[in-house]
């Protein structure tokens, strides 16, 4: 575990780079396929987590805006997740509510 802390505020490139590869060979893409990060967690059965799945998909679309290096966007999206996680849980549970906040497209609520 100290290894990893390490890594982060030592090597952040080589971390990021290491994730970067991790999800590519899960959703079977080279440095030409046209996938994105949202794919990663498309192999997973969510069933019961369906909460961990949005809190998955939110740190995909930031890790998406921190590649293109849209750190404003990035920053402002980091402050709506929050906001949306806070509110979940002043709701006791409800995302229909606390999932407007973080500003993204709910991708439980298409499949419904």
């Amino acid at each position: 575990m100290d290894k990893m802390r390490r890594g982060v505020t030592d090597q952040p490139a080589q971390v990021c780079r290491s994730f970067h590869s991790d999800v590519m060979q899960e959703v079977n893409a080279d440095e030409f396929s046209n996938w994105r990060y949202r794919d990663y967690g498309r192999r997973i059965t969510w069933a019961q987590f369906a909460t961990m799945q949005k809190v998955h998909f939110q740190y995909m679309e930031l890790t998406e805006l921190m590649d293109a290096s849209r750190m404003r966007e990035e920053h402002a999206q980091v402050g709506q997740n929050s906001k949306s996680i806070h509110q979940r849980f002043l709701l006791r549970g409800n995302w229909e509510l606390a999932g407007n906040f973080c500003g993204l497209q709910d991708r439980l609520m298409e499949k419904r």
